[in-house]
């Protein structure tokens, strides 16, 4: 990390001397721009896109020109769906940390567009990818949340907090990450964002990928493996649907996740596999048509509320409180199932946060399937199913 570190601040010091213009006012193009940097991974943009809409109709930035510099994992979603935005500057997380020219490139091109007003809303900043942006841009006024180090350490901090010429200040209180974008969006545009949950607009997706108008869905997969439950457990799930509910089942998920969704087909009769096999707003379609979602932590959660589609959602335990579980106050089907020394505490929001703010010794696999089941039957006997 010392070595990489340090290596980072010789490129640094390179963009210093040989790339990056000093804009000053004077030379900054007349015309109203605004550049919105937000690269973190999918689930984060869907918690985060409605709030596209509010700056576009603000009055802070009504007339400005939006370009949304984004992470290319979520490019379908934000093209397809998402209107509010004027041009998109997309980037590879993993190119942009480890590879020197491909940084070097990207950054010399945003700098050469000279953005009047650089943001960057992500509670959780990393130093490598987003402050880097945002300090690559030479805007006269970069725009960040002073949030916490979940992604950064202390020193680093303190060091691409320079970057910025002014930082929202957060409340101390713990918020789900929705209501966190709620809260900067009000103290930078001066207005109530008025919004009160995710939501995407199925309305415009296209159909036709499930034959069956009666099918769940389950997402077998991860993004680590601390967070998948035993593929074992969603066997009995899939099971247990099809022959109380007389639902087909659908296995979603990337590439990755075939190793477990295979296992699975073969124990579920007429289950059908579609890991690897979508595009996000494919993957949309077919949730936004599911009678129900179990999965585990995953940006398909976060897809399926925003649709209003039931959802199981199991987890470990990580970042209490902050991408799950769901808010009552929003009313949506959304019930988060956790091992059981969550379980006993889910009225200590505060406690549990401070405890796996950044990581978990709790076993995902401590969820029983008992559980899961009635988690299940809740939601789907709220559905008249």
């Amino acid at each position: 990390m010392l070595l990489f570190l340090f290596c980072d601040i010789i490129v640094f010091k390179t963009w210093l001397i040989f790339v990056r213009k000093r804009v000053n006012p004077d030379s900054v193009n007349p015309d109203k721009t605004l550049l919105i940097v937000r690269v973190d991974a999918i689930g984060d943009y869907i918690l985060f896109r409605n709030y596209l809409s509010v700056i576009k109709n603000s009055h802070e930035f009504k007339g400005y020109r939006i370009t949304l510099c984004g992470n290319e994992n979520w490019k379908d979603i934000a093209e397809n769906l998402d209107g509010f935005i004027d041009s998109f500057i997309w980037i590879s997380r993993k190119k942009f940390q480890y590879c020197y020219k491909y940084r070097i490139s990207i950054l010399r091109y945003i700098n050469g567009l000279n953005f009047s007003i650089t943001i960057n809303p992500a509670f959780s900043r990393d130093f490598f990818i987003s402050d880097s942006l945002v300090f690559g841009t030479g805007s006269i006024d970069r725009i960040g949340f002073n949030g916490d180090l979940v992604n950064i350490s202390g020193i680093l901090k303190v060091i691409s907090d320079k970057f910025y010429t002014r930082l929202i200040q957060p409340d101390k209180t713990v918020k789900f990450e929705f209501y966190r974008n709620y809260e900067f969006f009000e103290k930078l545009l001066g207005e109530k964002p008025g919004l009160t949950g995710p939501e995407i607009d199925s309305s415009r997706l296209k159909s036709g990928l499930i034959d069956s108008r009666d099918y769940a869905v389950i997402f077998p997969g991860s993004s680590s493996i601390k967070k998948t439950w035993n593929y074992r457990n969603f066997i009995v799930i899939a099971n247990y649907l099809r022959e109380k509910y007389k639902v087909d089942i659908v296995l979603c998920g990337d590439g990755h996740d075939r190793l477990f969704a295979d296992k699975i087909e073969k124990e579920v009769i007429n289950s059908v596999n579609l890991c690897g096999k979508t595009t996000l707003v494919e993957l949309i379609s077919v949730l936004s048509k599911s009678r129900i979602l179990i999965s585990n932590d995953t940006s398909a959660v976060h897809i399926a509320a925003a649709l209003k589609t039931p959802v199981v959602y199991i987890l470990n335990g990580i970042l209490y409180g902050r991408f799950g579980p769901y808010p009552d106050i929003m009313k949506l089907p959304v019930k988060s199932v956790y091992p059981d020394f969550i379980e006993n505490f889910r009225g200590d929001l505060s406690f549990l946060y401070k405890k796996f703010r950044k990581k978990t010794g709790l076993d995902i696999n401590d969820v029983n399937a008992g559980s899961v089941i009635k988690a299940v039957d809740i939601l789907m006997l709220k559905k008249g199913f």
